[in-house]
């Protein structure tokens, strides 16, 4: 993953030598073997210096919403320790899971990590009010996560941003 990321990175700058390479796909959900530990490992296999930003997916739905500030602080942490301290992150997706009368339990979503739509947008705002106003932590961008414009999206059980309509939920 290293070595596709450094080569797009240096083809992007080629052409647009302003552009933003963002390593992405940098997931946290604490479960099924990816953590804050296995995104630190991805970005440590770059040269310090050799990255532009760093995509962070802040899933903690299967934990606890608490660790959304703690995770994200650990991976600057990390970061900061290993010469990546001026590389900014941008959360790309945050998510819980909510089962609904159309939204059934699953593998990923269980009774137990199940909240309601008002409980997730408290905890996500909070976050995203942190993330955002604690220059510390080098978090330049919180994007909106939407699977929608699919069929099955009333179906999911992940609670996006957004609705299938493009509506804040």
């Amino acid at each position: 993953y290293a070595q596709v990321y450094a080569a797009a990175r240096v083809a992007l700058h080629k052409v647009d030598p302003g552009g933003v390479a963002v390593i992405g796909g940098l997931a946290d959900s604490a479960s099924g073997g990816v953590d804050v530990a296995s995104d630190e490992r991805f970005v440590g296999a770059l040269s310090p210096g050799a990255a532009d930003a760093v995509g962070y997916h802040d899933w903690v739905y299967d934990v606890n919403d608490s660790l959304l500030k703690s995770d994200t602080s650990q991976l600057r942490s990390w970061m900061n320790q290993n010469g990546f301290a001026r590389v900014p992150i941008d959360v790309n997706e945050v998510g819980a899971c909510q089962i609904t009368a159309t939204a059934h339990a699953d593998s990923q979503c269980s009774a137990s990590d199940s909240q309601s739509s008002a409980t997730w947008g408290q905890a996500v705002t909070q976050y995203a009010e942190w993330a955002l106003c604690t220059p510390s932590v080098g978090v330049e961008s919180i994007g909106m996560f939407y699977w929608g414009s699919t069929p099955n999206t009333p179906s999911s059980v992940f609670l996006p941003l957004l609705d299938t309509n493009g509506n804040i939920t």
